[in-house]
């Protein structure tokens, strides 16, 4: 088995074809973060994108003409996924989306993905959260949990491309991004605490 199956297989294949299911045409090379030989191939694994201005980027990020999409691919058994990525795909979009005056959206591309992984996704776009890298703005983060099976299925759809997909995620979680967040909830509760005293 070639060397780049092994070790980022996943990720230059996802990118392959998302390029392929993208009609609006992008960097191939510059969306990942690899290292390529002069065959194009994998040398070395992605480390959050360290070859990219912001080191807090995950896989692979196209940056479209309006949005920008980050793609985090993972082969991780589902129940490690929460160990293992929850931080560091949840801080990566919110660094990402607080970088960005575009809409951002993250596609977390795994074989499986658990109800709770699902779950807890979806809800953290009704959340303000603190972006960790520059001034530790609060924004709301869309990250979309989707299975490899899925993506195949779709690549061989031949009305879905990237826009396709895009709008049914936004249009899902829209409401949820619009939704009020009560910032001062923790200080709410210990008020709430102190005034029984």
């Amino acid at each position: 088995m070639c060397h780049w199956v092994q070790s980022d297989g996943p990720v230059f294949q996802i990118a392959v074809a998302w390029y392929y299911i993208s009609e609006e045409k992008y960097s191939l090379q510059e969306s990942m973060n690899l290292t390529l030989d002069s065959e194009g191939l994998p040398v070395a694994q992605a480390v959050g994108q360290k070859k990219k201005q912001n080191d807090n980027s995950g896989d692979i990020t196209i940056e479209y003409k309006d949005r920008t999409l980050l793609l985090e691919v993972t082969l991780m058994d589902k129940n490690a996924i929460k160990r293992g990525e929850w931080e560091p795909v949840l801080r990566h979009t919110v660094n990402l989306s607080a970088s960005r005056t575009v809409p951002v959206q993250t596609y977390f591309i795994t074989d499986a993905v658990d109800k709770n992984t699902e779950n807890i996704w979806r809800s953290v776009a009704a959340t303000d959260l603190e972006e960790t890298a520059v001034q530790h703005r609060s924004v709301r983060a869309t990250i979309y949990p989707l299975t490899i099976d899925t993506l195949i299925k779709r690549l061989h759809d031949k009305g879905v491309n990237e826009k396709v997909i895009w709008d049914a995620v936004d249009t899902s979680y829209k409401p949820l991004i619009e939704t009020d967040f009560d910032a001062d909830w923790k200080t709410d509760i210990l008020a709430s605490i102190s005034s029984n005293n």
